[in-house]
């Protein structure tokens, strides 16, 4: 790409590319990344940082579109607070591929309520995802390895526990079916 014309001031940066005027304002979430690519003249990378959505257009391959502010997987609409995350992710030049990992793993719980649940509660907890789209997280054991409600599952490192997934409760208040 022939570098473009631009501008930057302390405020805005103002950029013509292929022939279109661009103006991103400073405290627009792509402001950061587009000013750094642009330091960098990084013209490859800056076409991608005019607008969140074309941030986000970049990368919404596959079974993931992007339609103004709304991403869709397989036709479906992907939950706002989770869109908004991959947005907030492509606007600061990161690529939020971990997210869609996560949500296309999701889509194979047979739960509905835990694949409606789980982001929220992800998020709420602080407990990350990583690149693959694996959450990490942890299990609370009392000191002899033992689970706390009944003390007879062994959790000692290394040992494997499988259970029908219908065995296993979805209710988020602890209930027991």
């Amino acid at each position: 790409m022939t570098p473009p014309t631009y501008t930057i001031t302390s405020d805005t940066i103002t950029i013509v590319v292929n022939g279109e005027t661009h103006t991103v304002r400073k405290g627009s979430t792509n402001f950061k990344p587009l000013r750094e690519a642009v330091a960098r003249e990084d013209w490859a990378t800056v076409p991608n940082l005019l607008t969140v959505t074309q941030s986000v257009e970049h990368w919404a391959t596959g079974d993931f579109k992007m339609s103004g502010r709304q991403v869709t997987y397989k036709g479906e609409e992907v939950p706002k607070e989770l869109v908004n995350r991959i947005l907030s992710m492509a606007a600061k030049g990161d690529n939020p591929v971990s997210l869609t990992r996560f949500w296309e793993r999701l889509q194979q719980n047979p739960s509905w309520r835990s694949v409606k649940q789980l982001y929220p509660f992800l998020r709420h907890e602080g407990i990350p995802i990583d690149e693959d789209g694996c959450i990490l997280a942890y299990k609370s054991v009392r000191r002899d390895y033992r689970d706390h409600h009944s003390g007879e599952v062994d959790n000692n490192p290394g040992t494997t526990h499988k259970m029908a997934r219908n065995k296993i409760s979805d209710d988020p208040q602890g209930g027991l079916s």
